[in-house]
């Protein structure tokens, strides 16, 4: 079962999509001094519910600060701290290793991975958690949001996203759908269509981001 859960880990760091790299600048780029903050609304919406998810991110030249909620369970908080990596002038890859902390219904500590491989004006954005349970160890578990992107222009841009989350239960242990984003200086308003065509399990996101 270590095994299966490791190759699971492993894969998924590596082969998930991306979002907003040709808009944002180059950790190498940023001035030692300058913080760049970025605050994102997700509203999501399912048959008869639905759940707030709000993430704010600081970054600083290699530091890395990120909170969210609502993220891995409902009514719970995870913090983070990693280190920005940048590579590469044409083909760009970013890479911040994290480590975080999450309480309320769900306590843990967990490993995480946001990853940002952009080519022209086709991008791979991931962002990836383990989720270790302080309570009971089948309450561990892998969490992963990722999004491949196609940006014919500056301002739009659409895709595929994939995600497996334990925030919502239904049939689909790992979301299927398609996105597009429009960008409007430092704003963006990100809509997600998961599991279209399958009734009570389809799922509408609709994300608004702002950097500053």
């Amino acid at each position: 079962m270590k095994k299966s859960i490791l190759i699971s880990l492993v894969g998924g760091l590596f082969c998930l999509t991306s979002r907003g790299q040709e808009w944002k600048k180059p950790v190498d780029s940023l001035p030692p001094h300058k913080w760049e903050f970025d605050a994102t609304a997700n509203l999501i919406f399912m048959k008869n519910d639905f759940i707030f998810l709000p993430i704010v991110t600081a970054d600083r030249g290699y530091l890395h600060l990120e909170g969210r909620y609502n993220y891995e369970d409902r009514n719970t908080t995870s913090l983070w701290v990693g280190v920005n990596f940048h590579f590469g002038e044409i083909n760009t890859l970013d890479l911040t290793p994290m480590a975080g902390v999450v309480f309320g219904n769900t306590t843990g500590v967990a490993p995480g991975l946001r990853l940002t491989f952009a080519h022209k004006r086709f991008e791979l954005y991931s962002e990836n958690e383990y989720v270790i349970s302080l309570d009971d160890v089948y309450l561990n578990f892998f969490y992963s949001w990722t999004d491949l992107s196609y940006a014919p222009s500056d301002w739009f841009s659409f895709g595929i996203s994939g995600q497996r989350t334990r925030m919502y239960q239904n049939s689909v242990d790992i979301q299927r759908g398609v996105f597009s984003t429009f960008h409007y200086k430092k704003a963006n308003l990100t809509g997600y269509w998961y599991n279209i065509g399958q009734g009570s399990s389809s799922i509408v996101i609709l994300s608004l981001g702002y950097t500053f």
